[in-house]
């Protein structure tokens, strides 16, 4: 020790700071801790700040209603990731929400329908096109008789049916009495009378027995234009695209026809007699004739909303020709039947119940059905039953329908072309003199 004092006394100011530094280094790593702590506090409120001002920023959302009628949904809320996901998925499930319905109405309209010929829509084969409108006539119209045999629809029995089933029995009657008399012997007065009465009662039985084989009477003749080909030469894609949609449209109207002749408990076809509908006289669709009208222009977006058009029908739905939209095509059909007056609701109902359909216009005016049933038709005794005229709008759906569409008819129609395909130019033709299907209204 005491060789250090010396050299302590010699370097005093050496000492001085040594002893200073040793003393120190404590409190300053006590302060740099504190120095460390205050920053990191102050860093984490400003960045709790900066959260909370995020969080009060509010964002306005708005998400699409299913229903164009119906307002979308606005909400203002901060833009975080769950409320985007939350309106993610919103939007996802009524995305998927609106393909179910569209796929539920698509299948609705079409009905399991299928073109009346094989290969002949859109476009036939070069090497199949004659052949195919050399046979489109006679396959529409055994179409529409196929109609009504699946459907169970018919006639009365005809009076040559009638006159052979009553000449044989008159033969066994006669047989049978006079095999009870002398050889030779003739009927007497009272036994012709009663031959005649078994066979007026026969006739009405067999009356009565077609018609409870039968859903209503109807043949193929109601469906006014729907008959032989008489032009010259061979028809043109877009009469055969038209024969087409005539008969998608007459399949629909009897479809709700027969519907409207289901029994309320069991859900099975009534029969004529007790049915709603007893008997279709006519049906007449106004026409189309896309072959003399120039290309419509892009019928638009299917998505975008179809302002309604009171002065094209009092359903306000416009479509072609006067207004063409993307979504759907109307047809509009008389329809002339014999029903119970009693269940005319039930039958306007069936229209809509059906399918995409509906009643604009209705007559209702009284039958003499004495000269019906002598004719054969068989209504029902205890039904009152009136004459009906129903004039119907009839919607086809173009997702199904534009699949089959002839180029030049979505052009004329303001379909978009085929896929990969070029706009269709549409030649303007002569007039037709022949009919060769539905009237048309220009």
């Amino acid at each position: 020790m005491k060789k250090f004092l010396p050299w302590i006394k010699g370097h005093i100011v050496a000492v001085i700071l040594i002893a200073f530094a040793i003393i120190a280094l404590p409190a300053m790593i006590f302060v740099s801790a504190g120095m460390s702590s205050s920053t990191r506090d102050k860093a984490q409120s400003e960045v709790d700040d900066g959260l909370r001002d995020i969080n009060r920023i509010s964002v306005r959302f708005i998400a699409p209603s299913a229903d164009p009628d119906v307002p979308p949904v606005e909400f203002d809320r901060a833009p975080n990731a769950a409320t985007i996901e939350r309106l993610k998925t919103y939007i996802e499930g009524l995305r998927a929400q609106t393909d179910g319905v569209v796929e539920v109405a698509t299948e609705r309209s079409r009905a399991g329908r299928e073109p009346f010929l094989e290969g002949v829509f859109p476009e036939p084969e070069p090497s199949r096109e004659t052949a195919l409108r050399q046979e489109a006539n006679r396959a529409w119209l055994d179409a529409h008789v196929a109609l009504l045999d699946d459907a169970e629809i018919g006639a009365p029995p005809s009076e040559d049916e009638v006159l052979r089933d009553l000449q044989g029995r008159r033969s066994r009657e006669e047989g049978r009495l006079l095999n009870l008399q002398e050889e030779g012997a003739r009927l007497t007065a009272e036994q012709a009378a009663e031959i005649a009465e078994i066979l007026v009662e026969r006739r009405l039985a067999l009356y009565r027995d077609r018609a409870l084989e039968l859903a209503f009477y109807a043949s193929p003749d109601v469906f006014v234009g729907v008959e032989e080909w008489t032009e010259q030469g061979l028809p043109e894609i877009e009469q055969i695209w038209e024969w087409q949609q005539l008969l998608w449209v007459h399949e629909s109207i009897i479809a709700a026809l027969v519907e409207a002749n289901l029994d309320p408990l069991t859900q099975l076809v009534r029969r004529a007699p007790s049915g709603a509908v007893k008997r279709v006289l006519s049906i007449e669709v106004d026409g189309w004739d896309v072959r003399f009208r120039e290309p419509s222009a892009p019928a638009g977006d299917i998505s975008a909303p179809i302002m309604p058009d009171y002065e094209a029908s009092i359903t306000g739905r416009a479509a072609f020709p006067t207004r063409p939209n993307p979504l759907y095509d109307a047809r509009y059909a008389t329809i002339e039947l014999i029903a119970n007056s009693a269940e005319i609701p039930g039958i306007v109902g069936a229209f809509a119940s059906s399918n995409f359909m509906t009643v604009i216009d209705m007559d209702l005016e009284s039958v003499d059905r004495t000269e019906d049933e002598a004719e054969g038709y068989a209504y029902g005794g205890a039904d009152h039953v009136i004459k009906a005229t129903l004039q119907v709008e009839v919607l086809l759906l173009r997702t199904w329908t534009v699949d089959y569409m002839p180029p030049s008819v979505r052009a004329a129609l303001g379909a978009p072309p085929m896929e990969g395909a070029e706009p269709e130019q549409i030649e303007m033709q002569p007039e037709p003199t022949g009919r060769g299907g539905a009237r048309g209204r220009g």
